[in-house]
């Protein structure tokens, strides 16, 4: 068993340092797995989604599900329809659909306001030198574990998912999983930040 010490760079009245024991293998292991989204059950109504809009990270509520295909309500307050392929992260728990378009759309950016402070308190540069030797790609159900410890919550795993996406000098996000870049490329990308 590994014990990763989690620090960050946050003053220590904001964050205390934390220790996760995980099974640092197992979590490996999985590196490169091209799914972070499962496409064998049809969406309940009341999920929240995240997607990419032209570059840029985006929720929406699911209204309606049929087959590949799902009618949204997005946090910009328009419904459109999306395909499922599409879809890079789902809430393990629905929001009720019952409720008036209003009160959805303030749990939605409720939920999104709750990812951007856990966000913030991940340090992808930590992550990084913790992977860096050890391989190349990494899915998002491994790097929300190596980040917030055993079983981490969607908000927690969507968090991840936003915080590895902004760090474009040690992540890259392809094909469904994040590359982590070696220091030779960590070092091109910063020289041409200069």
């Amino acid at each position: 068993m590994f014990v990763f010490n989690y620090h960050t760079s946050i003053p220590a009245c904001k964050l205390k340092p934390r220790t996760f024991p995980f099974d640092f293998l197992s979590i490996c292991a999985r590196k490169g797995q091209t799914k972070i989204f499962s496409y064998g059950h049809i969406m309940q109504p009341g999920t929240v989604v995240t997607f990419f809009d032209k570059d840029k990270i985006t929720c929406g509520i699911c209204l309606e599900s049929k087959g590949n295909k799902l009618h949204l309500l997005s946090e910009q307050n328009r419904t459109f329809n999306l395909n499922l392929n599409r879809v890079i992260h789902q809430s393990e728990k629905p929001l009720n659909p019952a409720l008036s378009k209003d009160e959805l759309l303030k749990q939605l950016k409720a939920t999104i306001l709750a990812e951007e402070h856990l966000t913030e308190r991940l340090d992808t540069e930590e992550l990084w030198q913790l992977l860096h030797d050890e391989g190349e790609n990494f899915d998002l159900p491994a790097l929300a574990e190596l980040a917030f410890g055993a079983h981490p919550t969607s908000e927690q795993s969507a968090a991840t998912l936003r915080a590895l996406f902004a760090d474009k000098i040690h992540f890259k996000f392809k094909n469904g999983v994040f590359a982590v870049h070696p220091p030779d490329k960590v070092q091109q990308i910063l020289i041409k930040l200069q």
